[in-house]
């Protein structure tokens, strides 16, 4: 109703019905595991909810809203835009946000500079998640910002809709570092960081943060990371500090023997995937299903010592990510390289 009523009157601002009915759709996709909607629907929320503190909307925004709502009825209809596409928007929808957060007007109220000091923090976190999907290492500034989000949750620990969001974000971060930033990890923490940047400007406004559902998202990341890494990390617990070189060399072969058992089926996943694909190039969705065992293989590998393995993961992932964001033309040339990569793996 409110799309074809901006129609109407130009650049009205979102009303809480429209407010309450994305938090919904998001909280309901994520549980029901229809990303998609998720997807798109998280940054149209948090959007309208900027829109409705500074109670201003440009012309872009209100057009974003309305290409939501038009994909979100052709998905409900059955016809769903492709993958790229949907990419495609939710790209957008964040370069939206990120440019009204870096618009807001200063003000001399002491706590809200003090708040605003600490979403200075947030833009930087973006930034750091994109410098991090653009490399293959955890970059240099890692425990700056870990230690600055630690000392958000300490000094949120009133505040209850703060606190766990955080802690959640701090739990994916630690998971990442160690097996990788997957695609779905670094969309759950850039959402993550807009959240927070929006609870802090309702607490800087003297009103109530309200809790999200994007904590509940990022644990459920957390605890699918974390059984990998213990799984590969339950080799080496009974092992003493002090071994011989035989042992371990013992112990390095057990870790590679878990990671060539665990990986079977991913690789089998992958190469189902691909092989699916190429028989039905113009179906953008096998972009999605293969990045997830693409990246849990990577991260296994990485720990296991294999690097080759690893570096070739993030290469076909990093192919896959460049397709989604259409950086490249997914034609012959490219699904060449995709068999290319699934024959050395």
């Amino acid at each position: 109703e409110y799309t074809q009523a901006a129609n109407a009157a130009e650049l009205q601002v979102p009303g809480e019905a429209v407010a309450r009915a994305l938090h919904t759709l998001v909280g309901g996709s994520r549980i029901a595991k229809i990303q998609p909607i998720a997807d798109i629907t998280a940054p149209a929320e948090a959007l309208v909810n900027h829109a409705q503190r500074e109670n201003a909307i440009n012309t872009n925004q209100r057009r974003l809203l309305q290409r939501a709502a038009q994909w979100l009825e052709a998905f409900l209809a059955g016809e769903p835009d492709s993958a790229q596409a949907t990419l495609a928007l939710v790209d957008e929808f964040n370069i939206a946000l990120s440019s009204a957060l870096s618009e807001r007007p200063e003000t001399d109220n002491a706590e809200r500079n003090s708040l605003l000091a600490l979403s200075g923090l947030i833009l930087d976190g973006r930034q750091f998640l994109r410098s991090w999907r653009a490399q293959t290492g955890v970059p240099a500034q890692y425990d700056t910002l870990v230690a600055e989000l630690r000392s958000i949750a300490d000094a949120a620990s009133g505040v209850p809709e703060v606190e766990p969001l955080v802690e959640a974000m701090l739990a994916l971060y630690r998971c990442s570092a160690e097996i990788g930033l997957h695609y779905h990890s670094y969309n759950a923490l850039l959402q993550a960081h807009l959240d927070l940047e929006n609870m802090l400007d309702r607490i800087a406004a003297g009103q109530q943060p309200e809790a999200v559902s994007t904590t509940e998202h990022m644990r459920e990341l957390v605890t699918q990371d974390e059984a990998l890494i213990q799984r590969l990390a339950d080799s080496n617990r009974d092992e003493t500090e002090e071994q011989s070189d035989a042992e371990q060399d013992a112990l390095d072969e057990e870790i590679v023997a878990i990671f060539l058992e665990e990986s079977q089926d991913l690789i089998e996943e992958v190469e189902a995937s691909v092989v699916k694909w190429l028989s039905d190039q113009k179906e953008l969705s096998y972009l999605e299903s293969l990045l997830r065992p693409l990246h849990t293989i990577k991260g296994g590998a990485r720990m296991a010592g294999l690097e080759e393995v690893g570096n070739l993961c993030h290469e076909f992932e990093s192919l896959l990510e460049s397709a989604s964001n259409q950086d490249v033309k997914i034609n012959a040339g490219f699904f060449k390289k995709i068999s290319n990569y699934l024959a050395d793996l």
